[in-house]
């Protein structure tokens, strides 16, 4: 025993079945947690990628994100076109190879394939993937972290067998995770930490390749930064205060251990109260490393090192704080507390203890996953993911139902009035002063995802009623879920639309319509049915009675007659008739 080591342990659970279970009973794990990913449609910026693949939008091509925002998507838009079950097998198995390099990398750093196996559990069942995986645009969080782990593996590889650096393939991949996310910028203070604090530390220079690859990188990406299209934008601005940056960091600890809470980042902003919650946490990190400061080896602060090197470029971000953000720094983190779950589980009792916490740990995120994809607000699911994804898919259905075609033009109307919701508090705010944007109109980015999904139709927008230049456009009436109701054009779109706003009990709206449909062409009988009722609303009897002995004189066949004729004999007429 060398000195400052820690003398060996009875293992509490025997390694043999772990050497063939541990991997696929890990993998098998995360599978289950996070199944209900592979039903989710497209969402979000998926539509915008998803343009420049079809080359209806230009790339902005720079060293911000080329792999991951541009050549990838370029390949599953050539390999899979617009079906989303693909791309999300894709996330999905990188997760999973994520799990695996997690699995890997535990039991190398922490030489024990229980504690690797716990890191992998920890890792691959945890709700910080829920994002990545039910939004195919965090194929860049997904792909940068495959990348990292996969170079850091290398190095790890190389070290122990005493070799000298990780050569051309450690190279390639810690470049590769930097074209996928500049997150991994920091990544050669890890391999300082394991130099140092891992003992044993190979010849300096082994540190050199993959440190000399990132510096190179940083400096092109500076040097080419006025190309790079989210630069100098105030969504990507940082914070040069310390209060925030560590009441961000407070944030981020404190999503880390409130599984009680699902969707805790439905605010997705720093939290200024986090820290009653963050600083606990930070202080238990601490005392967690000060445990293991005599041993000869340090795994654990190799862990935290990874955690804070690959959480740091976007702690600063003002307007940028999402639970996703975690997906990279969390490795580290699994490390770290399985390592030392390691070391103060060297009796059975306590080791018992510990895999029950885990298994509890899993049970826990496999009901978070399920309760994040049903959370709802009023109508609407309560994660944006979910919520656009499912607005998305209806439309596009709903559309493709209807027969859009090139050339058409396309419009979505609805009378009834924009409601406003909010995720956060809004005690003492004046709604009525909120303009609230239409969810399906931010799902559908402003037109982007029809120019995608129906080439050659022409996007409107949005509106209450239908403008006279819109009278020519197929007009569908849309619901707050995404829902459509193709309601023609011109005349019977007017008059569909009229009767939709008599539900409403918007008797002068439904006239204007129906007037404007009866100016079109009054062959249709719903107009003159239509101005029957808003009439009769509207106190104007004798002028209801005209339309209803117009309308039974030309259609005395129609299925609403015996109702008009029941009005005439003096008993009011159905106002929630529909043609």
């Amino acid at each position: 025993m060398k000195p400052g080591e820690s003398p060996p342990q009875d293992a509490p659970f025997s390694e043999r079945p772990l050497r063939v279970l541990a991997l696929p009973l890990a993998l098998a794990t995360a599978a289950a947690v996070h199944a209900p990913a592979l039903r989710t449609f497209f969402a979000q910026d998926d539509v915008t990628f998803l343009a420049r693949a079809r080359g209806i939008e230009p790339t902005p091509w720079s060293l911000a994100r080329p792999l991951s925002e541009g050549w990838m998507w370029r390949m599953l838009h050539a390999a899979f076109g617009l079906h989303p079950l693909p791309y999300h097998l894709f996330n999905f198995a990188l997760h999973l190879a994520n799990t695996a390099l997690v699995y890997v990398i535990g039991t190398r750093l922490l030489r024990s394939r229980g504690a690797g196996f716990s890191a992998a559990l920890l890792f691959g069942a945890s709700s910080i993937a829920f994002t990545p995986l039910h939004w195919a645009s965090c194929l860049v969080e997904l792909l940068v972290t495959t990348f990292t782990l996969a170079a850091f593996a290398m190095f790890l590889a190389t070290r122990e067998r005493r070799g000298l650096a990780p050569g051309w393939a450690g190279v390639v991949l810690i470049l590769a995770a930097l074209l996928s996310k500049e997150s991994a910028i920091l990544f050669p203070v890890v391999l300082l930490v394991v130099h140092f604090r891992l003992g044993d530390p190979a010849p300096p220079r082994s540190l050199a390749p993959q440190s000399v690859a990132v510096l190179a990188y940083a400096a092109g990406f500076l040097a080419t930064l006025p190309l790079v299209h989210y630069a100098g934008s105030e969504t990507y601005s940082m914070s040069r205060s310390p209060w925030f940056i560590g009441m961000n960091l407070a944030t981020y600890l404190r999503w880390i251990v409130a599984l009680y809470d699902p969707v805790r980042d439905a605010i997705a902003a720093m939290n200024p109260a986090a820290w009653r919650v963050g600083l606990p946490v930070a202080l238990l990190a601490a005392a967690l490393l000060w445990l293991q400061r005599r041993e000869r080896r340090h795994p654990e602060e190799v862990g935290a090192a990874w955690f804070l090197a690959m959480l740091a470029p976007v702690v600063a971000l003002r307007f940028h704080t999402y639970l996703y953000y975690l997906y990279l720094p969390w490795p580290g983190a699994c490390w770290m507390l399985a390592g030392a779950g390691q070391r103060l589980a060297r009796r059975r009792v306590a080791a018992w203890a510990m895999a029950i916490l885990l298994a509890g740990f899993v049970v826990v995120e496999y009901g978070n996953v399920r309760t994040r994809e049903h959370a709802s607000l009023g109508t609407l699911p309560l994660d944006k993911t979910v919520r656009e994804a499912m607005m998305l898919e209806n439309a596009v259905t709903g559309l493709g139902a209807a027969g859009v075609a090139p050339g058409d033009r396309i419009a979505f109307v609805n009378s009834a009035p924009r409601r406003h919701f909010a995720v956060a508090q809004t005690a003492g705010l004046d709604t009525s002063a909120v303009r609230s944007y239409l969810p399906l109109e931010g799902a559908l980015r402003q037109g982007e995802a029809i120019r995608v999904f129906f080439p050659g139709a022409r996007y409107l927008g949005f509106a209450a009623s239908i403008p006279r230049e819109w009278e020519d456009a197929r007009t569908f009436l849309y619901q707050d879920e995404g829902t459509l109701r193709d309601l023609g054009r011109g005349s019977r779109a007017l008059a569909e639309l009229g009767y939709f706003t008599l539900q409403l009990e918007q008797w002068k709206d439904a006239e204007a319509m129906f007037l404007r449909s009866q100016a079109l062409g009054d062959t249709l009988p719903d107009a003159v049915f239509g101005m029957i009722v808003t009439s009769y609303f509207l106190g104007r009897e004798d002028e209801s009675r005209r339309h209803a002995e117009e309308f039974l004189r030309r259609w005395p066949s129609d299925p609403r007659a015996p109702g008009v004729a029941a009005g005439l004999r003096g008993e009011p007429p159905p106002a929630s008739a529909a043609p």
